[in-house]
């Protein structure tokens, strides 16, 4: 019998986890073309299913099997650090609550607005 929650987690961690953490390990070893920052993007997938708005620095819960591998991605990387990895994170900004269409190019139009205005 076909196993889909077993296979949905072997391909997070194929395909999210274990290919950011060889690129990332890969760059350290590139000598004099080693690059000055390593910078990921992730998206919002944590769970935003509470009433009150979140702060920067609030624990967030990862939403789901793809949620958890990015998020455990972002840690390996991040512990990369140690070895001489400059590493940065960009959190795309996320529009969550009644009223927000499924559509993605408006809410992030929005929010690159707020940004820029910030």
């Amino acid at each position: 019998m076909y196993n889909l929650e077993h296979n949905s987690h072997q391909i997070q961690i194929q395909n999210t986890y274990t290919l950011s953490h060889s690129l990332a390990t890969s760059s350290l070893s590139l000598g004099d073309r080693e690059p000055g920052a390593w910078v990921r993007l992730t998206f919002p997938y944590y769970e935003m299913k509470s009433s009150s708005p979140h702060v920067e620095g609030t624990d967030l819960k990862p939403d789901g099997h793809r949620g958890r591998w990015w998020h455990e991605s972002l840690r390996g990387i991040g512990a990369l650090q140690k070895d001489g990895l400059n590493f940065g994170v960009i959190r795309c900004g996320a529009l969550y609550g009644p009223g927000v269409s499924d559509g993605e190019v408006v809410a992030r139009l929005v929010v690159g607005h707020v940004y820029k205005h910030l």
